[in-house]
């Protein structure tokens, strides 16, 4: 543990707002391809899981909004 002298702490989700998430029909579950700090980036990652043979139905989760 570290002490901030009552600073908040810079750390944790910094560069993931987006989370790009896909269903694996194989184990019949959603999994999570990675995350984004921006939507284009984000979008780019949907596009890779749009082109994989097995995964379907890519989805981004704005996380700023959750």
């Amino acid at each position: 543990m570290t002490h901030s002298g009552g600073k908040p702490h810079d750390v944790g989700d910094r560069g993931q707002r987006f989370e790009v998430s896909y269903f694996d029909p194989v184990v019949k579950a959603r999994k999570i391809v990675g995350w984004c700090e921006t939507a284009e980036g984000a979008r780019q990652m949907a596009d890779g899981v749009e082109k994989h043979p097995v995964w379907e139905y890519p989805w981004i989760t704005d996380r700023s909004v959750v």
